[in-house]
């Protein structure tokens, strides 16, 4: 009896042991897959918690005030491209709008939101990504968590890369949508070629529907979309299969555009979008500050952006080449070169239109750190020692990431570490930020005096390009147009040197300002504004004076607010003109 207890206990015993060595083996397993993405996370991961950290802590700048306003503005009832006017399209508004009811109307709680969504997003990213360079087996769970972790630290540290002006801006939101369909669609790609099933359809539909979202804030993300469906028939899958791909990630476009479509009826106006999208833009707007191509790329910091993109993708491009990538990689290979091709075509090149071009980049350095690691493991046993050579390689990749990212202003910019929100809405903190036609602190000054001064209800007309103060004084605009270059049209009759208005493009652009100032003066007289406050140094004034550039620029209005208006208040640069009956 006791040799039989015993002999039972020693096979229990023997069982637990086995299944602890198995597990054990596993969890070893999961380690070693996810070994490579966490040395190349090691060096930088501390700093970009403190950056991200830190950047919350930011003003916000003069495009995100502009956006603050319009999304406010929407949600007290306004329509979008009728009671608003603005050139970009819907969905930085409804980004703003959703932010705000969030809690996103106070700074910090938007600039959290900013970070939290843009932190998920890089992780499913890498989560993604994971397994798409393999082609036998999908990843397992310490792979895509390793290559999570990896996404999140590169992609954060390049968007560090970038100061408080240009972040949370139209193509860091844009991304949200742009990069996970390419990472979804590689994975659905890598599954098609490995079984095709149900997941590869939804998958790819999934990828065509956020491919198309981002069209609705600039049509220039395109370039993005036409590259995917050209990696489709670039790849190794059967006429059919590829057919089929194909006609999930359009229909995934098709619905997401209709949805759309509806969602700007029912917040605006279609028709006014359409023409300012269509017609307005190309007749004018593009006139404003062209620069050629030399301008745009030739000049610090976008050369090294555009050398890091070319040198990049021409290693992605050859490994594909070489059948080291599988085909579908050429989309990888391509995509920075879909953000320069965004950027030229936009022919303004600000630093924050680079966003996909910097993110396309972190995207190829996923990519290679996988294939390196993924290469070197599928070597016979006798080369495993080779297995040394990307990790050196994702070791100094990760201490580069690191030594960029001191250079980040929210790493540098150490006493900025504050929660205190009055500290934050000081004059010693705004004026920081000061910057040449920007001036927070008088800004959010003329915004105290106008909750004082005026009531609830009443309208505001501002006169520059900082209707941020309507937002902060939550007063809407008198009128639909927030910004002077609707009313000023001298940027625009003058160009730039990337391009320059014709005479034919002078008399259309002539007569669509004639038309805006003369709908102007119409609204103004019928529901005269409770105040109007002039902004100097605004970007597009002719003038730094901008009293003197309205009266120049608006002469019918111009005397009709003489005799009803009269100055209040300036702040520096902002002056506070109330009407007579508040006098």
């Amino acid at each position: 009896m006791q040799a039989a207890v015993a002999a039972s206990s020693i096979a229990v015993a023997m069982k637990v042991l086995l299944s602890l060595t198995a597990r054990s083996a596993i969890l070893r397993r999961h380690a070693f897959e996810a070994l490579l993405p966490c040395v190349l996370t090691i060096a930088p991961f501390f700093w970009v918690i403190e950056g991200l950290q830190r950047s919350t802590l930011m003003p916000l700048g003069r495009d995100q005030g502009i956006f603050q306003y319009v999304s406010w503005a929407l949600r007290q009832g306004e329509r979008d491209y009728v009671h608003i006017r603005d050139v970009n399209g819907p969905l930085t508004h409804w980004v703003h709008a959703i932010f705000q009811a969030l809690g996103g109307e106070d700074t910090r709680v938007f600039h959290v939101l900013d970070v939290t969504v843009s932190s998920i997003v890089f992780t499913s990213v890498g989560f993604a990504l994971a397994g798409t360079v393999n082609k036998r087996r999908p990843a397992e769970l310490g792979a895509q968590l390793g290559w999570g972790l990896a996404a999140f630290v590169l992609f954060s540290a390049q968007y560090l890369g970038y100061g408080y002006w240009d972040q949370a801006q139209r193509e860091s939101f844009f991304d949200w949508f742009m990069l996970p369909s390419v990472a979804l669609q590689l994975s659905a790609m890598t599954s098609q070629a490995r079984a095709p099933g149900k997941h590869t359809r939804w998958a790819m539909v999934l990828a065509g529907a956020l491919s198309m979202v981002p069209w609705f804030g600039k049509l220039t993300y395109g370039a993005f979309t036409l590259l995917q469906l050209l990696s489709i028939a670039f790849d190794d899958a059967s006429r059919a299969d590829k057919k089929r791909m194909a006609g999930h990630f359009a229909l995934g476009s098709l619905v997401a555009a209709l949805l759309l479509t509806i969602a700007i009826a029912a917040t605006g106006s279609l028709g006014a979008y359409l023409r300012i999208t269509f017609v307005d833009v190309p007749v004018m707007y593009r006139f404003i500050w062209p620069r050629t191509i030399s301008d745009m790329l030739a000049v610090h910091p976008y050369a090294g952006f555009a050398g890091k993109a070319l040198a990049s993708s021409v290693l992605i491009l050859a490994l594909v080449g070489t059948r080291q990538l599988a085909r579908r990689f050429v989309l990888v290979g391509l995509l920075p070169i879909a953000g320069l091709a965004s950027v030229i075509v936009q022919r303004k090149a600000f630093l924050y239109h680079f966003h996909p071009v910097t993110a396309a980049v972190a995207f190829q350095w996923l990519v290679l750190a996988h294939w390196a690691w993924n290469a070197v493991r599928s070597m016979p046993p006798r080369w495993r020692f080779l297995r040394a050579v990307p990790l050196g390689l994702a070791a100094v990749l990760s201490s580069h990431i690191a030594s960029t990212l001191h250079e980040s202003p929210h790493v540098q910019m150490t006493w900025v570490d504050t929660t205190n929100a009055d500290y934050r809405n000081s004059k010693d903190y705004l004026l920081a930020f000061r910057e040449s036609d920007y001036f927070g602190w008088d800004v959010r000054r003329a915004a105290d005096f106008l909750k004082e001064a005026t009531a609830p209800g009443d309208r505001v007309q501002v006169y520059g390009m900082d209707p941020y103060v309507l937002f902060l004084a939550k007063r809407l605009s008198a009128t639909p147009y927030i910004c002077a270059y609707d009313l000023n049209a001298d940027a625009a009759l003058a160009g730039g040197a990337g391009a320059r208005p014709t005479d034919k493009d002078r008399a259309r652009i002539v007569q669509m300002v004639d038309g805006h100032r003369r709908d102007f003066d119409l609204q103004v007289r019928q529901r005269p504004p409770a105040a109007f406050v002039f902004f100097d140094k605004s970007p597009l004034l002719t003038t730094e004076d901008a009293l003197l550039d309205f009266e120049r620029h608006l002469t019918a209005t111009s005397a009709w607010f003489h005799s009803e208006y009269v100055w209040a208040k300036s702040f520096d640069t902002a002056h506070v003109w109330l009407r007579r009956r508040y006098d």
